[in-house]
């Protein structure tokens, strides 16, 4: 049902931005897109996990997840390439085959059985429990003493990248 949702969402926004032709409409799109973003985070890797994991195969994991990966950024340099190539066309047609994509998505989403792996069901109480213990984790002290030093680290390398990168160009 997550993917469904995800498909859905980023398509209608993609497509609605294909079209798209003032700030507004540009503002939405992007909220809309990113609700979809949202459902898709984490859900494809947890669905290859629970199928692996039905097949007693939870240790190849990593090793599919890395291919996994390695496809998805191939798929991404060829992709831009050719979106650069179909901007030249209608500046709208990258990211109206990219909605046409993800719609198909949608409706072969539908073809997918989700693994019997779990046995949790969706309650309120757990939600709110697992909600608990991530906040509990996010704040952890093991944790903040982790942020406080990438914060450190960014806040130094952000303005050395900005000026090395001027310095690079010209």
């Amino acid at each position: 049902k997550t993917l469904h949702l995800a498909f859905l969402f980023s398509g209608i926004a993609e497509i609605y931005m294909a079209f798209a032709t003032e700030f507004h409409q540009f503002a939405m799109q992007y909220v809309v897109v990113f609700i979809g973003y949202s459902f898709y985070s984490g859900t494809m890797e947890a669905f290859m996990y629970d199928t692996l994991a039905s097949h007693k195969k939870e240790n190849t994991f990593k090793r599919i997840l890395s291919r996994s990966s390695a496809i998805k950024n191939t798929a991404l340099v060829v992709s831009s390439i050719v979106g650069g190539y179909l901007f030249g066309f209608w500046i709208g047609l990258p990211f109206f085959l990219t909605g046409v994509a993800k719609i198909a998505g949608f409706f072969v989403s539908f073809f997918i059985d989700e693994p019997n792996v779990d046995t949790d069901t969706f309650s309120l109480q757990n939600y709110l429990k697992q909600t608990k213990k991530g906040f509990s984790q996010l704040f952890s002290k093991k944790l903040a003493s982790f942020s406080i030093l990438l914060l450190t680290f960014t806040a130094f390398n952000v303005p050395v990248y900005e000026i090395l990168d001027d310095i690079v160009v010209i």
